[in-house]
């Protein structure tokens, strides 16, 4: 029961940012966290959805907190990483969104994703060294991180 009304919740959510009510959208999603246990994926995808949420209303502090909350709960996820390295990048701290964004080229998920935001976040900060990931995983890391 209690697993049916938190699902019925996270549709519910889903159908509000699809239709543009972001704020009622956050509310269920915050219901959702309130109804979900430690350790249950609900949790983990509340988390994620509002940090997203949060992004597209422009209020990118409150999206890099539910961002880290996410880690938190699973940080071995490469690609809540690499949305935390877009967000940082967004507030104007690019060397910590690099510092994050070559955590993510080890992971073949998001490896070319984050081989793009370290060649966008390079230009951003006037590095003018190329980065390139071999099949070994070595890493050509830029002075800035040396």
């Amino acid at each position: 029961m209690r697993t049916e009304h938190i699902n019925h919740l996270v549709k519910t959510a889903e159908s509000c940012v699809e239709t543009g009510s972001l704020c009622k959208a956050v509310s269920y999603f915050h219901r959702v966290l309130d109804l979900s246990r430690p350790g249950e994926f609900t949790v983990e995808l509340a988390l994620l959805r509002l940090s997203q949420v949060y992004k597209k209303q422009l209020r990118y502090e409150d999206a890099i907190s539910f961002l880290h909350k996410a880690i938190e709960t699973r940080p071995d996820e490469p690609r809540h990483h690499l949305a935390l390295a877009e967000l940082l990048l967004l507030v104007g701290q690019p060397e910590q969104a690099l510092l994050i964004a070559y955590e993510t080229i080890t992971s073949p998920m998001t490896q070319l994703e984050g081989l793009a935001l370290i060649e966008r976040i390079n230009t951003i900060i006037g590095a003018c060294e190329t980065v390139t990931c071999s099949t070994e995983s070595r890493l050509v890391r830029p002075r800035l991180l040396q």
